[in-house]
């Protein structure tokens, strides 16, 4: 009997969530499901060094025509948190609910998001899509996810292209091969995800929007995001703090739900949603704390057996 799974696995929330009931009365024990919160990013990267993802237009579109209900409901069991970028740090989640592309696509606000991002695609030359490479590792729920952004982005825009699944090794070498300042790279759309290490917006902003990041793969990172970055890190005020995320997520995607007209979304990662944890713990194994992030999960040194 396994005693002991670490947080990540190809298992859905409903099949850890399963488990956990089918084994209350097991002669070999209980199988107790820790869930913790959603700290794990699951995005989109465009390859912005990449016709025509070098578009800001159809960076928009793409982000305006997703449903990101329906994606967390078919990969995540309806358990994921709204992809605020900097989860719920900044902005709500329930502010970010209502904003453009977010906003659920059965509604007013929804169906006008998809037909202004046809109109983007149309005004960028691609009034009927194009064709594109997906890509993604075959790690967890990254092919499902993509699996299910690819049929979204054929349906609503017109994008399609066949889906490479990676070994993981592979997977990593090929979205390296645009690290290079004077390479274009061999990858157009990818899923990944990126977990942070502390629960804090250094660690969200420090792995995907800065350059060097562990996720920026093309090293997107206007002026904007460096400057407020290293002014949201040392400011010791709460409130200003917050503030200064609000701006960066203002800057990410288009937060204005009045006017969804308003600039266009500059950023090379969508955030898809943010998942939880599941860590399959037996009851044998006592000290155990569901951790704040994944990487928080690392460090057993407090935890012991005893019947």
């Amino acid at each position: 009997l396994e005693m002991m799974n670490g947080g990540f696995s190809n298992l859905s929330p409903t099949e850890y969530l399963q488990l956990d009931k089918d084994t209350v009365k097991s002669p070999n024990g209980h199988v107790i499901s820790h869930e913790y919160p959603g700290t794990r990013n699951w995005g989109l990267m465009l390859n912005i060094k990449k016709a025509p993802f070098t578009d800001p237009r159809v960076r928009k579109a793409i982000y305006l025509a997703l449903d990101y209900q329906q994606v967390n409901k078919l990969v995540e069991d309806g358990t994921g948190d709204v992809g605020c970028p900097l989860m719920s740090m900044g902005y709500t989640f329930e502010e970010c609910a209502k904003w453009p592309g977010l906003r659920p696509k059965d509604t007013p606000g929804g169906k006008a998001d998809i037909a202004f991002a046809k109109k983007l695609m149309a005004d960028a030359g691609f009034p009927t899509g194009f064709k594109t490479k997906y890509a993604t590792r075959a790690v967890g729920t990254y092919p499902d996810t993509c699996s299910t952004v690819k049929q979204q982005l054929k349906e609503t825009l017109g994008i399609d292209g066949e889906l490479q699944v990676l070994e993981s090794a592979a997977g990593y070498a090929l979205y390296g091969t645009s690290r290079p300042a004077d390479k274009v790279g061999d990858w157009e759309l990818v899923c990944q995800g990126e977990g942070m290490t502390v629960l804090d917006p250094d660690a969200v902003l420090a792995g995907l929007y800065l350059k060097g990041s562990a996720r920026n793969y093309t090293d997107w990172e206007p002026p904007f995001m460096r400057q407020k970055f290293e002014e949201q890190k040392i400011t010791q005020d709460v409130v200003k703090r917050r503030q200064i995320i609000k701006e960066i997520e203002d800057f990410l995607v288009p937060t204005d739900p009045n006017d969804i007209s308003k600039g266009y979304s500059d950023n090379h990662w969508i955030t898809l949603y943010w998942g939880k944890f599941f860590w399959l713990i037996h009851e044998d194994i006592r000290g155990f704390n569901p951790p704040q992030t994944v990487q928080y999960g690392f460090k057993h040194e407090d935890l012991w057996l005893d019947r």
